[in-house]
């Protein structure tokens, strides 16, 4: 009875972890293998440049009668000729050759002799294949859930053990390549796999991304294979830093296909940025007061009751507070909302906008209250690295909620308004944004691509190169 009730609690377990872990995904993130090709160059660059001057720790031990301690190595000299990471069945292998020179000192002690010294040490090929599975834990980071060796064998093994004779490094040399091969590898490989997965248990899969938001980017459910390429469901959700509230909403199922022709993709759901424009709204960042001070430099535009364009909009308000200044109450009324459809994205924003004077005794006037709502339609497009943009209102909504200065004519910023956001926001978007880079890296080829619900984004990835900083890696590096 006993037992039963242990196998249907286990079970029960395992259920509610499965419905647990069955989140429809915010964003979808893919590697293909163009991708894997880029990090493994990057990461061969890298691991080359963190193990030249490496210290290894010390070593003791004895052979027969012979015992031996080994102290102050260093590695002299570091390369990885070829580094490759391919899919397979639901894990990735990684493949490896490399090449290294160590230094250091040696005392070794064998019957009625002992000797110390100096020492030179080069594995000329040593190749290494490896498998992963890549799986979640229930928190949603990254955990080598299953790994292998399939070969580690090294060769070419020379050690000159400085002031001995030729025979006695060869011996040492003979000794150093049966312990890779035969104990080396086989120890050290659990030990990488377990610190790769306390590397990942450290992650919190949190980026933040504005001040007071953060990134939900944890894995939902266990990487799958496609195709040769890795793709990761993530939650792809936006929140308040410490306050995880869920936002209201579907999310989009994400027609995933089987595209491979850039390195990287990732598919954004509407739901990722609707929750940005729910926290937004929720925790007060779309609210906020508008003054002269945050009118840009060597325009024409004022707050000045007399200034453009407010004596020209508001004349109302020009005849009753002549050259005075005025400060304006933006907040949002509902969260926005943000759609996506394969022909443009649309964004529909609601607010009040609250107008004060300023008066000569520094206190503020109540003039009026407007509300706005604004649905306004726009298409990307990459021009070079720049992302531009054209936009269209499809409609916007002006109405006096509330006047203290009697009936306010808004006719005419009805009409303007319009026009004048267009005019504005098309402007900057015929120039763009430069799309952001990371590290010394930056994305290349970018293509955007809009679905039903999501938007699509396939980029390459090429590494910043400036002449000075390839001048420094051949004198430091010799590359």
């Amino acid at each position: 009875m006993a037992n039963t009730l242990l196998k249907v609690a286990i079970i029960q377990l395992a259920l509610s972890v499965a419905v647990s872990f069955a989140v429809d995904p915010g964003m979808v993130s893919r590697v293909t293998p163009r991708g894997f090709d880029f990090l493994a160059a990057a990461g061969r660059r890298k691991a080359e440049e963190m193990a030249r001057g490496h210290r290894i720790p010390d070593q003791s031990g004895s052979t027969g009668p012979v015992s031996y301690h080994v102290s102050g190595m260093k590695i002299t000299s570091f390369q990885i000729p070829r580094l490759s990471i391919r899919t397979e069945n639901d894990g990735l292998w990684v493949s490896s050759h490399l090449q290294l020179s160590i230094n250091g000192h040696f005392h070794y002690s064998a019957p009625f002799y002992s000797a110390d010294g100096s020492f030179d040490a080069t594995v000329g090929d040593m190749s290494t294949t490896f498998y992963i599975r890549v799986g979640a834990d229930t928190r949603g980071r990254p955990h080598v859930s299953r790994s292998y060796l399939g070969c580690c064998n090294a060769d070419h093994v020379s050690v000159d053990l400085h002031g001995q004779p030729g025979w006695i490094s060869d011996k040492a040399a003979a000794y150093l390549q049966d312990y890779v091969n035969d104990e080396a590898c086989p120890q050290i490989f659990p030990e990488i796999t377990n610190m790769i997965n306390q590397q990942l248990r450290s992650l919190t899969m949190l980026e933040e991304i504005y001040d007071g938001l953060e990134l939900d980017y944890s894995f939902v459910s266990n990487p799958r294979m496609q195709m040769s390429s890795f793709d990761i469901n993530h939650k792809g959700e936006v929140y308040a830093i410490d306050q995880h509230s869920e936002a209201p909403g579907p999310i989009a199922s994400i027609p995933v296909d089987s595209d491979q022709t850039s390195m990287f993709y990732v598919w954004i759901t509407d739901y990722l940025v609707n929750s940005a424009g729910y926290v937004l709204h929720s925790y007060g960042y779309l609210e906020r007061n508008v003054t002269e001070n945050d009118i840009p430099t060597g325009t024409k535009f004022s707050l000045n009751t007399s200034g453009f364009p407010l004596s020209v909009v508001f004349p109302q308000v020009r005849k009753m507070f002549p050259d005075m200044m005025t400060q304006f109450h933006v907040n949002s009324t509902e969260q926005p909302v943000f759609r996506t459809t394969t022909e443009k994205m649309t964004i529909i924003i609601c607010g009040d906008v609250s107008a004060f004077v300023m008066q000569e005794d520094d206190t503020l006037a109540y003039l009026f209250t407007l509300g706005a709502r604004l649905t306004t339609s726009f298409n990307v497009a990459m021009k070079g690295q720049n992302v531009t943009w054209r936009s269209k209102v499809d409609s916007f909504k002006l109405e006096l909620l509330e006047t203290a200065i009697g009936d306010l004519n808004i006719d005419m910023i009805k009409r303007l308004l319009p026009t004048v956001m267009n005019t504005f926001i098309n402007k900057m978007g015929a120039v763009g944004r430069n799309l952001p880079s990371f590290q010394g890296y930056y994305p290349t080829a970018t293509n955007i691509t809009l679905g039903e619900g999501f938007l699509k984004i396939g980029t390459d990835i090429q590494q910043l190169h400036t002449p000075f900083e390839d001048l420094l890696r051949a004198i430091f590096f010799n590359e």
